[in-house]
């Protein structure tokens, strides 16, 4: 082979090798992502999987390199992309959204959990949010703390119930030794709360609604709460429409408390640290009966004879509102 003949051969190789990696730093480096985008890689996903999926996205163009470069750190630097739902942003080129998978940069989600829901309402909730799987072991005492918990696409349902329940714990320790109730047990305490947290939404009035239930129990009275006859007749959902008759407050059932003495087996919600707290340490008072007063709040009464002036006064505004 003469020298002429190798010296080409050498230029063509440099050239051949030039275009190549050229074009690889190109699909590396150069290209973008021409809008944003979200990707899902789900668990198990091949290396191929991933780079239709990016291609398919517009993350990438080209398949092939993508799969080299990430096979090459995933031999060099025991790396791997870590699978997830991503924000591929505008102009990302195809090294910058490698390194965001392989560093987990996920989108966060958040499910938010209100006080005062059945267990049912928050299993519908973990049921209907995006990107929770698996099935999950209902807990009907209610030893859960609403509040917004965030996630990742692919966490499971299970996962959140158990970060409520360390919320609730954490919580329930650290206001445990300053309670002044005589309920001796958590579960008693959080049914309390239950009943409080659906009684009244008024922050000033649930130590004294607390003070209510606590003297009828320590009289032997029955509690005669509304939304305990709600829970009953509704199996556990806790929430209907329409108002109770004097059927529903007949309804046989343990957690009606016009029928059944004392509390409930088990809470009627899950209740937020303010109605916690407020079944722990309830107010000084006398009082053993309340009603509505039309204003989003309660009067108090200490005996049946005021009590029931209080309800005519009630009616009466009430059925004025409807007249005008």
């Amino acid at each position: 082979m003469s020298l002429s003949i190798v010296k080409s051969l050498l230029i063509f190789i440099v050239v051949i090798g030039a275009l190549l990696g050229s074009y690889i730093y190109y699909q590396l480096f150069v290209y973008t992502n021409p809008a944003t985008s979200l990707v899902i890689i789900q668990k198990g996903a091949s290396s191929a999987q991933i780079a239709d999926i990016l291609k398919e996205n517009k993350v990438i163009s080209n398949t092939l390199v993508f799969r080299a470069a990430s096979l090459l750190i995933t031999i060099y630097k025991k790396r791997y992309i870590i699978p997830g739902e991503y924000e591929m942003p505008e102009n990302i080129n195809s090294v910058g959204a490698l390194k965001k998978m392989l560093s987990g940069q996920r989108v966060v989600r958040k499910v938010t959990i209100p006080e005062g829901l059945t267990v049912k309402q928050i299993s519908e909730i973990l049921e209907n949010s995006y990107g929770l799987f698996g099935k999950f072991e209902l807990r009907m005492d209610c030893s859960l703390m609403p509040d917004t918990y965030y996630y990742f696409y692919g966490d499971e349902r299970e996962s959140i119930f158990k970060r409520m329940e360390v919320s609730f714990k954490e919580y329930i320790d650290s206001v445990w030794e300053s309670k002044t109730t005589k309920l001796d047990n958590v579960l008693d305490v959080i049914t309390l709360a239950s009943i409080i947290e659906k009684e009244t939404r008024v922050p000033e009035e649930r130590e004294i609604v607390s003070s209510v239930y606590t003297n009828r129990i320590n009289k032997n009275m029955l509690l005669q709460a509304d939304p305990t006859v709600i829970y009953a007749i509704t199996n556990g959902y806790g929430y209907q429409e329409k108002e109770l008759t004097l059927d529903d407050l007949r309804f046989p059932s343990k957690f009606n408390t016009y029928v059944s003495h004392g509390l409930p087996p088990n809470p009627i919600c899950c209740s937020g640290k303010a109605s916690i707290k407020a079944a722990l340490n309830p107010s000084n008072t006398d009082y053993i009966f309340f009603v509505a007063d039309g204003k989003g709040g309660h009067i108090f009464a200490k005996d049946l004879a005021d009590h029931n002036k209080n309800v005519q006064a009630y009616r009466k505004a009430k059925k004025e509102a409807r007249s005008n």
